[in-house]
């Protein structure tokens, strides 16, 4: 019974009554509430005991109709990712109490170029420049994003004409090799995956990439940020880094997951998510909250 509440929907939905926060901040992900509440502590100076998950973008929606229906939202605040919702002009809620990342995920926010050169300076004790050297973050980013962006078109096509196969939640793995590079045959397998299923329903697959592009150039002047999960290049990175790292060493080492992304997280410059400092900042003073210290 315990378990079932635990994870139960309408658990995730009330466990804000447990909690007093100055800010209640509501967030998609689970198991992301750490992660954010470092973000957000360092962002607001107000109390915040606790962090709400709600299990994805649908559930936190709910959430916000719900509170808005009750005349709650004052002290309410919903992150959402952007995913593909405004290409897709897919369900937007217009109201400062629920902000859209500027990016994509929160993962593209902590790709911060010299929070990674210094993991890789620690990880082997070198000078600075040394790392940066060895790291040529741009150079990989670069033709990685330009990979990337080729399998999130055919993302984005399969979720505008509801294919119904795996997209953008499918395992980043298995498109990057041990070095940390994009394994090209993999997308071309996606591709091709993707290319008979639109035949089947009488849709051409370079036509619908042709227009996608246009419209990712229109709408966000081909910001691979806005458009390209940031989990699927930390994949890459980390296997990216573990290669300089096993070759500099001569020996194998594996970068742990969780201890490579918590550290990003805690350290990445954080002047891009000013924005939803602002954006909240505003909307409690336009709400006539002028005594809540910032």
């Amino acid at each position: 019974m315990g378990e079932e509440l635990k994870y139960s929907s309408n658990a995730l939905l009330n466990k804000d009554i447990f909690f007093e926060n100055d800010i209640n901040f509501y967030i998609e992900d689970r198991e992301k509430e750490y992660r954010y509440a470092s973000i957000l502590k360092q962002l607001f100076n107000v109390k915040i005991e606790s962090i709400f998950a709600l299990d994805g973008k649908n559930n936190l929606k709910r959430k916000y109709k719900e509170l808005k229906d009750e005349d709650k939202l004052y002290n309410s605040f919903f992150i959402a990712d952007l995913d593909f919702d405004f290409l897709l002009k897919r369900d937007i809620v217009e109201d400062p109490h629920f902000i859209y990342l500027e990016k994509s995920e929160i993962e593209n926010y902590i790709l911060d170029k010299n929070a990674i050169s210094n993991f890789l300076m620690n990880e082997l004790k070198c000078m600075p420049t040394k790392a940066e050297n060895l790291l040529k973050y741009d150079e990989w980013l670069e033709k990685t994003n330009k990979k990337l962006y080729e399998l999130f078109l055919i993302y984005f096509i399969v979720q505008k004409l509801n294919i119904g196969e795996k997209n953008t939640s499918d395992k980043a793995y298995k498109y990057f090799d041990e070095e940390g590079q994009v394994i090209d045959k993999e997308i071309k397998k996606y591709y091709e995956t993707i290319e008979d299923k639109l035949i089947e329903i009488g849709e051409n697959l370079d036509e619908n990439i042709c227009e996608a592009k246009k419209l990712i150039k229109k709408c966000y002047n081909n910001d691979f940020s806005k458009f390209i999960k940031g989990k699927y290049i930390l994949v890459g990175l980390r296997k990216y880094l573990s290669y300089i790292i096993s070759k500099k060493l001569h020996k194998r080492k594996c970068i742990n997951e969780e201890f490579f992304t918590n550290w990003l997280f805690n350290f990445f410059d954080k002047k891009d998510l000013f924005f939803l400092r602002d954006r909240v900042k505003e909307c409690i003073k336009s709400n006539g909250n002028y005594d809540m210290k910032f």
